[in-house]
């Protein structure tokens, strides 16, 4: 009875741990929380940088940086220290800064996914230790990121989402909708000196009521439509608006003298360019109305008020005016006080936009990673939006700077390294990256969100996953899914199983979103890519979702588990799982969150599952019953890519806007 007893509880802990790991590991961040060396040569273009700083805001005692991606920040010792200072659950983007007194607005969202949302506008009253909503608050499910805010000192307050406007007159308690327009792509408003409201983006709208709104679009100069408008109005002559936009390639700038009721050209240059959607800013000096800053993807000064133009910042590494590109957003104290937000951290001039000065400082660690590879040293190298690839090695992190733009996913071979920059596939020496070889399939299409995956037990052959399968072997490339389609959608899913490399899975993300059509989406191959069988209709929830990611089983090829993309309304559908092949399928998404994923892997030799979420990385072995959340310090981030080192019991975790975490794997996870 004894023994039996003694049995008993042996079986019944092995289920326990089994059946639900630690609720909490122990990450740690390995950054870059300090802008990396470059190894680029000095004077030439370089992306260096920490990340994608949307918005800086500067105040008498604090400076904040809020993350396109991770979140906000805060500095206290003018941009030497950084400080995380959201407390989201659900890691959001910072989209828009505001202080008013003592108060500090934050607008919220998330515009990098398949669908945009946020959670509207937050407050603090505490320099950003905890928030509070506002009574503009939106479910993720509303797919609403506030874009801009700005207040008066009456308490009106106007913010934009892109399609609506809306307006509080009650210091942000509660909130009314006064414009909507599908067609509108909203990003700023303004409430000038006289209390009229203005709302650019694709069109520029005034209201002086915040009830009825003129378009005052067609007013401007220009007989094109536009990408996007920017204003600013002069502090020293109320009346005295400017407007900034992009005609193709050219700059230009309309001025009006009458509160901007009617509008007159008066710069128009190539010198001025991609004022587009993604960056087009301008500010007046308020202490001299002939100091002008623009920001495009460059930053640009004017001391003649707009008549002409000087470059102001430029890439390259070592110059006294170098600040990374694209200009996302600018605070002008004065014109010798300039702060810039950039893809590449926070930026300050206090000599007209002579020199700048990085004050990205230390902590603020917020790079965007696409993609990641473990070299045969153990070694990392990641892909990086805006910034290029970095290497990791040794505990320290060097910038590769003649990589300039969005880096992507990287694999080693006997002849280098390759790696995605600007979506085209290159191979490189990482030992002396002073050049690169082209080595992109023969195809027009460069998808910088591609996947490179090695060929199991053969370093020198892979395939590149982007808008077809390319198989790299012995300097030759197949394209193996040339015959499929035609219209060139993303692989969206890739998986060629370890013990049987003959059985090859592919996804797109288009076409379907109809239930009666169900094919042209999800295949599979037995002898190695020469034919493929359209499986789309054994998985009917492809017809409004798509595949992200794809893994199976080395000791059971028939056990098949996908991710899913797009958000879910109410019941969750983001994992499903077949174990005949993919003839049949279960919902596999207990425990997961609703939100879009970036792929699942197997950890090799067992039945668990990881599976990446905007939310955060998911766990789940063949005992447990749902997956459960490996969280820890790591905020609940976006995971996009991940390598998991069995032999060495590490998991390293590529965030998009938080940098590179590490985990140390409990033995138990590799048990079962």
């Amino acid at each position: 009875m004894r023994y039996s007893v003694l049995f008993f509880c042996v079986l019944i802990t092995v289920s326990f741990y089994g059946q639900i790991p630690a609720k909490r590991y122990r990450w740690k961040q390995l950054g870059p929380i300090v802008t990396p060396p470059s190894n680029t040569d000095v004077g030439k273009s370089t992306a260096v940088g920490l990340g994608w700083v949307q918005d800086v805001l500067i105040t008498d005692n604090d400076w904040y940086a809020g993350s396109m991606t991770g979140g906000l920040y805060r500095s206290s010792n003018s941009g030497k220290k950084w400080k995380k200072v959201d407390d989201d659950t659900l890691q959001l983007g910072t989209l828009c800064l505001l202080n008013v007194g003592d108060t500090i607005f934050r607008g919220t969202g998330l515009t990098h996914y398949d669908e945009d949302f946020g959670v509207g506008l937050l407050y603090s009253v505490n320099r950003g230790r905890t928030w509070n909503p506002t009574g503009l608050q939106f479910s993720p499910l509303d797919k609403q990121p506030l874009w801009d805010v700005d207040a008066d000192k009456n308490g009106n307050m106007l913010a934009c989402t892109p399609n609506d406007i809306y307006v509080s007159t009650d210091a942000s308690k509660t909130w009314k909708r006064v414009y909507r327009d599908e067609t509108c792509d909203f990003k700023e408003v303004h409430i000038d000196m006289s209390g009229n409201l203005w709302v650019c983006g694709n069109k520029l709208l005034f209201s002086s009521d915040g009830h009825s709104w003129q378009d005052k679009t067609s007013a401007l100069s220009s007989t094109m439509q536009l990408g996007r408008v920017s204003i600013s109005q002069d502090a020293q002559n109320p009346k005295k608006f400017l407007a900034f936009y992009g005609e193709k390639d050219r700059g230009v700038i309309d001025q009006s003298y009458d509160g901007g009721q009617t509008w007159k050209r008066l710069y128009d240059s190539r010198k001025v360019s991609r004022a587009d959607i993604h960056h087009t800013d301008i500010a007046i000096a308020p202490n001299d109305s002939n100091v002008v800053v623009l920001g495009t993807y460059r930053a640009y000064i004017s001391t003649d008020g707009g008549k002409t133009f000087a470059v102001s910042t430029t890439p390259h590494l070592n110059a006294a005016n170098f600040a990374h590109d694209d200009i996302r957003d600018m605070q002008v104290n004065g014109s010798d006080d300039i702060y810039l937000a950039t893809d590449g951290g926070v930026f300050h001039s206090s000599d007209s936009g002579q020199t700048w000065i990085n004050k990205t400082g230390k902590g603020l660690a917020i790079t965007q990673i696409y993609g990641m590879h473990q070299l045969a040293d153990k070694s990392l190298v990641m892909g990086c939006q805006d910034l290029g690839y970095f290497h990791y090695t040794n505990k320290k992190w060097e910038h590769l700077g003649r990589y300039y733009g969005d880096g992507g996913d990287a694999i080693e071979t006997s002849q280098g390294l390759n790696i995605l920059l600007g979506g085209r596939l290159r191979s490189i020496d990482i030992n002396n990256p002073r050049g690169s070889k082209n080595i992109h399939p023969p195809t027009r299409t460069n998808p910088f969100v591609a996947k490179l995956i090695h060929y199991p037990d053969a370093s020198d052959t892979f395939f590149y996953v982007g808008n077809d399968v390319w198989k790299y072997s012995n300097g030759l490339k197949l394209n193996l899914t040339k015959k499929l389609d035609g219209k060139k959608e993303y692989v969206s899913g890739f998986n060629i199983n370890s013990s049987n490399p003959q059985q090859l899975l592919m996804s797109y993300d288009q076409p379907t979103w109809k239930a009666d059509k169900l094919v042209g989406k999800f295949y599979k191959s037995i002898d190695g890519g020469e034919t493929w069988k359209d499986i789309t209709a054994n998985l009917p929830i492809l017809a409004w979702r798509y595949i992200s990611g794809i893994t199976t089983r080395s000791d059971k090829p028939d056990e098949i588990v996908v991710s899913l993309g797009i958000m879910d309304d109410d019941d969750v559908y983001k994992a499903f799982k077949s174990t005949d092949g993919g003839i049949s399928w279960t919902n596999y998404s207990d425990g997961l969150p609703p939100y879009q994923t970036f792929g699942v892997w197997r950890i090799a030799n067992t039945s668990g599952l990881l599976l990446a979420s905007i939310e955060g990385l998911y766990y789940r072995n063949d005992r447990m019953e749902a997956w459960q959340k490996l969280s820890g310090k790591i905020p609940s981030v976006a995971i996009r890519d991940i390598v998991v080192d069995e032999k060495n019991r590490k998991i390293y975790a590529a965030t998009y806007g938080s940098g590179m975490w590490f985990l140390k794997l409990p033995r138990k996870m590799l048990k079962f």
